[in-house]
Parts: C-alpha cells; structure tokens; sequence
C-alpha cells in the first residue's frame, strides 16, 4: 500500500478511468494524448510493462499495429517511446 493509502492495483484501476481517449494516428491529437498519458501513467510508480499494456490498449487497431511486434516488456516500453 502506498503512502496516500492506494494499493498498486487501486492506482491501475483509477488511471483506468481517468485515461479516456484513445490516439486515433491523427498527428495533430499525439501531443494531447502523450501529454496526458505521460502524466498520468508513464510519470506513475507502476512498472515499465504496465505502462507499456495500457499504452497498447490506447492505441486504436492501425496504430496499435505498429507496435505489436513488441515485447510486452519494459525494454518493448522504451522502444515504443521512441
């Protein structure tokens, strides 16, 4: 349990509800979505293949493809950061 009381698992279950948008590929919304995503997960205390799955599911399908060869690691993470 965190000092602000949150288990690791109630942190993933409010940064769910809280990330709604989805990027769709549309390069004039990337710097919105990163911006929130990079606040309100990539900046968190979970680890690097949690940030990585919740970066895949707010991908639409046609961007989501270009990542999929990916490891779901932490090291598959910072290569989709780039």
């Amino acid at each position: 349990m965190s000092s602000s009381g949150i288990s690791a698992a109630g942190l993933e279950t409010i940064l769910w509800k809280l990330v709604k948008t989805k990027f769709n590929g549309m390069f004039q919304n990337w710097p919105h979505f990163w911006s929130q995503f990079c606040e309100l997960i990539d900046k968190s205390s979970i680890a690097g293949v949690t940030n990585f799955s919740y970066l895949r599911e707010l991908l639409v399908p046609k961007v989501k493809a270009s990542i999929k060869a990916l490891p779901v690691t932490s090291g598959g993470y910072m290569q989709a950061e780039r």
